[in-house]
């Protein structure tokens, strides 16, 4: 995984450098960002989420009973649950695969960014 440096000012980004180094279960898929900054990314043929520091070291692994761990985010009225979606494809003799997992955790994830499209013409 890579990073890189985003300035609001511009839109510019930049600072190309390894992002999560060393981690081989799976490939990674869907990821989200929690309130503490730390990021949430899927594994898949990995079978599991791995929550990573803002300076990219393994805070904690969740094993999940399916190989395919695609995308997750947070939700529920506090935000402290985690949902994780999972494909099924071809994940042969696992019974869960393709289902929906929710996961209460003791972190909280950040409110949904809200936009507006414009109707006026330019």
């Amino acid at each position: 995984m890579r990073c890189y440096d985003y300035s609001a000012f511009d839109e510019s980004i930049s600072g190309e450098r390894p992002f999560l180094e060393g981690f081989s279960r799976g490939v990674p898929d869907g990821s989200t960002v929690d309130a503490d900054g730390y990021l949430w990314n899927c594994r898949f043929y990995g079978g599991c989420i791995v929550r990573v520091a803002p300076e990219g070291t393994v805070d904690r692994v969740i094993d999940f009973p399916v190989s395919n761990v695609t995308t997750c985010t947070f939700g529920g009225e506090d935000l402290r649950t985690l949902y994780v979606t999972t494909a099924s494809g071809d994940s042969q003799g696992e019974e869960l695969a393709g289902n929906l997992f929710a996961i209460e955790t003791d972190t909280c994830g950040q409110p949904e960014n809200r936009f507006c499209i414009s109707h006026e013409a330019s």
